[in-house]
């Protein structure tokens, strides 16, 4: 999964990469090394990348309840 796909998922479920190293047990470290563009950059895990798609899909589909800016 490329960067750019990382980042707009992230986006989608209003998360930093750091915070989706965390919850899926790896360092923030390699979280933000997920999103680098260099050459040998390190790839996010299939497991990862799959279980970010689905939350983002869930979220898209059913995002939680915004209080009205009045």
């Amino acid at each position: 999964m490329p960067p750019t796909e990382i980042r707009r998922l992230l986006a989608a479920i209003g998360w930093s990469a750091g915070q989706l190293a965390e919850a899926t047990g790896r360092t923030r470290d390699s979280g933000y090394a997920w999103l680098s563009t260099a050459p040998r950059a390190a790839r996010i895990p299939a497991d990862v990348a799959a279980w970010l798609e689905r939350q983002a899909e869930r979220i898209t589909d059913d995002p939680p309840p915004r209080r009205d800016a009045a």
